[in-house]
């Protein structure tokens, strides 16, 4: 693997000094490319290494999640939404938010293009078994969330907007679906049309009184969450009428949703 002028990456990691001389900062880009698993750990390793023993700065453009997922690293998610790019930086608290869901930077920043959030274990075995293959296709990534309760968690430290343009797509169990994509379609459009302020009241009308159900009340202030963040276009709502997954999705719903 060689960078723009030739010189040998892994030559770098080994000798810094002999190859940059005085220099005191290394770019490259994804470093990562033409390497196997093992090599890219140790790469992570050696490049992490020469940071702290030859005071050294190494500013990378990478995908791997060894380099990502290093403690020692500052990450910054770059993003381009809407024609505009955007740079900000993965803090202690949003790794913190981010591992309270069992996810790293990489999987934030890496190439998937759909999170599909459910409740629990259960449910994403089922979709892991009915349709994992298909969705491992799609880049699509189950993230379990403990419940129906963490599912305004989910958008809560904002890293689900901000460090990814991927597809969100929430699916909870003992909701009407018909009746929450009416709603949903319509808060947006409100939005859309007049501000957040129309959206939310939509949202509000549809979904209030005492006598909801808990997913009712989740699914709403996720709901509410997504047009606070402007992310609304990239979530889907999926919802099935029975208290739990028990059913096997058809493929193509998994093409549509994905």
């Amino acid at each position: 693997m060689h960078n723009n002028d030739g010189r040998d990456l892994r030559s770098v990691v080994v000798q810094p000094k002999a190859q940059l001389g005085d220099s005191e900062l290394l770019m490259i880009d994804e470093p990562e490319q033409g390497l196997h698993r093992a090599a890219e750990r140790k790469l992570a390793e050696g490049l992490s290494r020469v940071t702290r023993d030859h005071g050294l700065t190494v500013i990378a453009a990478t995908h791997s999640p060894d380099l990502l997922n290093r403690p020692d690293a500052r990450v910054l998610g770059v993003t381009r939404m809407r024609g505009a790019t955007r740079i900000r930086e993965v803090t202690p608290p949003d790794r913190e938010s981010m591992g309270e869901l069992g996810l790293t930077p990489s999987d934030l920043l890496s190439r998937v293009r759909t999170f599909i959030l459910v409740e629990g274990a259960h449910d994403r075995a089922v979709l892991a078994a009915t349709i994992g293959e298909q969705l491992s296709l799609l880049n699509a990534h189950i993230l379990m969330l403990g419940g129906a309760t963490q599912l305004k968690g989910a958008l809560q430290g904002q890293f689900l907007s901000d460090f990814t343009d991927a597809r969100i797509v929430a699916v909870l169990d003992n909701l009407d679906l018909a009746y929450l994509r009416d709603s949903w379609r319509d808060a947006k459009s409100a939005k859309s049309r007049s501000g957040f302020g129309a959206g939310l009241a939509v949202l509000l009308e549809r979904y209030s009184g005492r006598h909801l159900s808990t997913e009712q009340q989740f699914i709403r202030e996720f709901l509410i969450r997504s047009m606070e963040n402007d992310i609304e276009a990239r979530v889907t709502v999926h919802g099935m009428s029975k208290p739990d997954i028990d059913y096997v999705p058809r493929r193509e719903q998994v093409r549509t949703e994905c």
